[in-house]
């Protein structure tokens, strides 16, 4: 098994166990358990016990060395709006991102990170981290236009990155307060249709 394979086993596996009703706690005992002896399954049976001696899984994951700052962020996200099940599972569907699902996991995670109250800059900086150019570009160029006093919206037109469609709906989340639900909606918009 390739490394991405074992991390998007790992995402999935979390997934599976957290819809189940398992808590956080109770899967990463289980896929401790369950893991072989190679250094990756090592580092998730170590992140396991730190975790049940204390550690959030958001420090756990982020000291393990194992995990990407982009997949912090989605963890950390998912931590503080108490959304941990929906971050894991859009970490699971989206361990080999393709271009489309870059945008949806940059809409998804803003509209997370928003919602739980992380100031703009921030939510904009850490959705760029790990994201691919041109897209990791193109959020950078948001953020100087967003400290210089505009809107999202105003970045996202100036940077040619995004389509008239992408901006005029989060042009207009913007001015009827409702930015998070036009990024979820945006999100949605760039997710493949599930046809199993």
């Amino acid at each position: 098994m390739t490394r991405a394979m074992q991390y998007r086993k790992f995402w999935l596996d979390l997934g599976k166990l957290l819809n189940s009703g398992k808590t956080l706690s109770q899967s990463m005992n289980i896929i401790s358990i369950l893991s072989d002896g190679d250094s990756f399954n090592r580092k998730i049976r170590q992140l396991s016990n730190e975790m049940q001696g204390g550690m959030t899984f958001t420090k756990a994951i982020k000291e393990s060395g194992l995990f990407s700052e982009f997949e912090i962020s989605v963890v950390y996200a998912g931590e503080l709006s108490n959304m941990l099940e929906v971050s894991v599972n859009r970490l699971a569907g989206n361990m080999l991102p393709t271009r489309a699902s870059q945008y949806e996991n940059f809409y998804r995670t803003l509209a997370v990170l928003l919602r739980s109250g992380i100031p703009t800059l921030t939510s904009l900086a850490m959705c760029g981290k790990k994201l691919d150019d041109p897209l990791n570009s193109a959020i950078e160029h948001i953020c100087e236009v967003v400290k210089e006093g505009g809107a999202i919206s105003d970045g996202m037109r100036s940077s040619d990155e995004f389509s008239d469609f992408d901006v005029e709906l989060i042009e207009n989340g913007e001015t009827s307060g409702n930015l998070e639900n036009a990024l979820l909606r945006l999100a949605q918009f760039c997710s493949p249709i599930d046809e199993s």
